[in-house]
């Protein structure tokens, strides 16, 4: 939403993505650290996000207190529903957290370690800084009004 209104509010060009999207730009990269079930051994609290904390911020995990699960959604084996912080099913479900997580976590944790963390920490750093390279030099096509008439419906926010 936020990029969405910077573009139709301002004059500004906008990106957005999650820091774990950055791993896919080499699709041989999951390779070298990922050790979990996929789909849904990375989701919320796996393998992914615990391995970065413990690399980042070690003294912010309890490791006494990681532990894995799966989410319920994903035990369904619904190709149509289905979840990990790298592909989704086509579908998107809706529930509460207590309805797909024990525990809050989605994902093997126990698989995590804090040199899996470094080595996705280089690789998001390193393909973070290469796209605003290629952000930087990217030119920005001119915008054209394509409506026929102004917009009447009024927005739901301030746009001051």
């Amino acid at each position: 939403m936020i990029a969405r209104r910077t573009i139709v509010e301002t004059d500004a060009s906008c990106t957005f993505c999650s820091w774990w999207q950055l791993l896919q730009v080499d699709p041989e990269f999951s390779k070298q650290w990922r050790d979990s079930v996929f789909p849904g051994g990375c989701s919320h609290a796996g393998e992914l996000e615990t391995s970065m904390l413990l690399h980042l911020s070690p003294e912010s995990v309890r490791q006494d207190k990681i532990k894995s699960e799966i989410s319920k959604t994903n035990k369904r084996g619904s190709k149509f529903v289905w979840t990990d912080l790298f592909g989704k099913g086509p579908m998107g479900l809706i529930e509460w957290t207590s309805q797909y997580s024990d525990s809050g976590v989605m994902g093997e944790a126990e698989k995590a370690t804090a040199e899996k963390g470094r080595i996705v920490f280089e690789e998001a750093s390193k393909n973070l800084a290469a796209f605003i390279t290629e952000y930087h030099a990217m030119q920005i096509e001119p915008r054209t009004r394509h409506q026929a008439t102004e917009p009447t419906f009024p927005l739901s926010f301030p746009t001051d």
